[in-house]
């Protein structure tokens, strides 16, 4: 446990000096660039859109277990 919290930490750190290092100035073109969090919960939302679409697609479009082994019977 002491190990993960090295590494979160160090992760932070890395993260505020990344931020001060190259600094962003936004120049917003719509209002919800302006929303606070908008783009992580869109993109929360968006991969959760992936994942159950995928997983949707896998039980319509996948083959049996057994598909191969029925050519041998």
């Amino acid at each position: 446990m002491k190990r993960v919290a090295q590494i979160t930490g160090a992760a932070i750190v890395a993260a505020v000096g990344f931020d001060v290092v190259f600094p962003y100035y936004s120049h917003p073109e719509s209002w919800w660039h302006t929303t606070p969090g908008f783009d992580l919960v869109y993109g929360l939302v968006g991969c959760a859109a992936i994942v159950l679409f995928s997983k949707w697609l896998g039980t319509h479009v996948s083959r049996p277990e057994d598909y191969y082994d029925r050519d041998r019977e």
